[in-house]
């Protein structure tokens, strides 16, 4: 919503004022397609600006390249998905789990137990994690998948404490994935280890307790207390609109980058063409709250920086290492 109000202020799309239809998918891939296939084929949008979990993520894809509609993903994901008419802001696994593995072998300990969702996003980050650590010099004593909707994790935590690990590297989407921090923390065993992720930011902490969230690193795309200066001038106005408490994640952060990204490309343009803007999104750059977004050809994901941070007892972050411009290896390419 604010990028579609910054983008109507200075004009909109190609003369033309940018409306904003919504729809939920909860989390649901058939309910996703349904939403899908509503506002391409009835509400005729533009272009799609979502979604957030893989399985719908990956089902909406397939619909969309039927219909070639502009596609934009704001969500970090495993990657493997490349269209013509796909872009995404949502980290690849190399900007957001490999960093993450590297600093957690250099700085966590050096032996690492998995946990993660039985499905695409889960399998799909754990596969890519594995290696990563491994290149880093660590090791992997253990990993397992649990189901969606795990509410007891005493068995899993019974097998993490067996196989000692230094580190868990969690992968558990949605409340399955604060109910096992919150468990691993209930049941002693955080105290003998350390926890690091790519999925846990300022909208995920204030579910969990200080005890639970602090000592947590994680690596992101994007953090509220990044101090560049359109993050603050986009937390100002987000304030403003919402109230002094909302929050953002890297999620709605990327939701907001890619309107930037298409209101970058349409600059200039006269009437709105989806070809038009396709072949600039493929050019485009723009420097927002999240810092420098350049859209990587081969494959149109976006070359980004990656951020490592310690959550702190206050449940804040306190931002570790910056890792500028790293170019997206997405698992394909446009062919």
């Amino acid at each position: 919503e604010i990028g579609t109000d910054e983008i109507n202020a200075a004009g909109g799309l190609a003369g033309r004022q940018v409306e904003i239809i919504m729809e939920d998918d909860g989390s649901d891939v058939g309910r996703g397609v349904r939403a899908a296939a509503k506002l391409v084929g009835q509400d005729n949008v533009d272009f799609l600006n979502g979604t957030l979990t893989s399985s719908v993520r990956t089902a909406v894809f397939e619909e969309t390249r039927k219909t070639e509609t502009l596609f934009l993903n704001p969500t970090y994901y495993e990657g493997l998905l490349c269209d013509q008419y796909y872009f995404s802001s949502g980290a690849t696994p190399n900007q957001g789990i490999e960093p993450m593995a590297a600093f957690a072998v250099a700085n966590l300990g050096k032996s690492f137990y998995f946990v993660a969702s039985d499905y695409i996003w889960g399998t799909g980050s754990v596969a890519a994690a594995i290696p990563a650590v491994e290149a880093a010099g660590g090791t992997v004593v253990g990993e397992e998948y649990v189901p969606f909707g795990t509410s007891d994790f005493t068995a899993v935590i019974n097998r993490i404490k067996e196989a000692a690990p230094e580190v868990v590297f969690p992968f558990v989407a949605g409340q399955d994935g604060i109910t096992f921090l919150k468990q691993l923390s209930d049941f002693g065993v955080r105290d003998t280890l350390e926890v690091c992720a790519d999925s846990i930011d300022e909208l995920i902490v204030p579910a969990l307790s200080e005890e639970v969230a602090a000592g947590i690193v994680n690596c992101s795309s994007y953090y509220m207390m990044l101090e560049n200066e359109a993050n603050q001038a986009f937390l100002e106005t987000m304030r403003a609109k919402y109230g002094e408490d909302a929050l953002i994640g890297s999620f709605g952060m990327n939701m907001y980058n890619n309107m930037k990204l298409v209101q970058v490309a349409a600059e200039g343009l006269e009437e709105w063409s989806k070809e038009a803007i396709t072949d600039r999104l493929r050019e485009v750059t723009f420097d927002g709250p999240s810092g420098p977004l350049t859209t990587d050809p081969s494959n149109q994901h976006m070359t980004q920086n990656a951020y490592i941070a310690t959550i702190q007892p206050d449940k804040s972050f306190k931002l570790e290492e910056t890792i500028e411009n790293v170019v997206p290896q997405a698992g394909c390419t446009i062919s």
